[in-house]
């Protein structure tokens, strides 16, 4: 009768188990074999990770700044008698504290209002002041009336607008303008409007009949020197540093 496995047929037709050989003992292989500790791998440790502190990114400083024209003394006085003028008038509004009257010392001509710019682009604009002033030279111009922005029927702010019949005041605007492009200056969507600031209101009013009278004839401001302002504002008020300044020659 055929045996199931593999084994042999033993002597009585039963299966014998097959027979286990052993390897000698002399030829056995250790239980464990250890390298000699010359040869041995070195132990590797991964590296413990260490906490790099993020680099502080300053940013860059910003600066709010305008381009004007200065007055000498008797300039500002007559901006002053214009004011004085203006708060007697009979048809004065009759609440004159709603009024901001601009401080004499913060009485200038704006050129070019620049916003907020980076104190590099701050620095390679004052290096250019002296050039465009010497462009520019001596301006002695008359003022042309007291007007009211956005309107006189709804006045925000008080103005006195500036004659530029030889267009010079236009001009140095232009020469200006084209220099901050360069920097990234945008440029100004309206016409320039020479004027001076003589006071803001907290709310807007009726300054028609205010603004009728025109101004005493000869009125002619002088403007020396060209600067390149910082403007902070405060609670009381914009305060505004020169920042650089050249002279206007001929």
């Amino acid at each position: 009768m055929p045996g199931g496995g593999n084994g042999e047929r033993g002597p009585r037709g039963t299966d014998r188990p097959p027979v286990s050989v052993r390897t000698p003992a002399s030829v056995r292989p250790p239980a464990s074999v250890r390298a000699p500790a010359s040869i041995r791998a070195p132990s590797l440790r991964a590296p413990t990770p260490q906490t790099v502190p993020p680099q502080s990114v300053r940013p860059a400083r910003l600066v709010r700044t305008f381009v004007a024209l200065d007055f000498d003394a008797a300039s500002v006085r007559r901006f002053e008698s214009v004011g004085a003028t203006l708060r007697s008038a009979d048809d004065a509004p009759a609440d004159l504290g709603a009024l901001r009257w601009t401080p004499r010392n913060n009485l200038h001509l704006t050129v070019k209002f620049l916003g907020e710019l980076a104190e590099s682009v701050v620095a390679a604009l004052a290096a250019e002041l002296p050039a465009l002033a010497r462009a520019a030279g001596p301006i002695r111009t008359p003022l042309s009336g007291v007007v009211a922005f956005p309107s006189p029927r709804k006045a925000e702010v008080i103005v006195t607008d500036v004659a530029d019949a030889a267009g010079h005041l236009a001009g140095l605007w232009s020469a200006f303008e084209r220099f901050a492009a360069v920097h990234g200056v945008p440029l100004d969507e309206r016409p320039y409007r020479p004027h001076v600031t003589l006071a803001r209101a907290r709310e807007p009013f009726d300054a028609r009949a205010w603004l009728r009278a025109p101004l005493p004839d000869g009125l002619e401001i002088a403007c020396p020197s060209l600067a390149l302002y910082r403007s902070d504002r405060m609670e009381k008020g914009a305060v505004y540093t020169a920042i650089a300044r050249a002279a206007l020659r001929g």
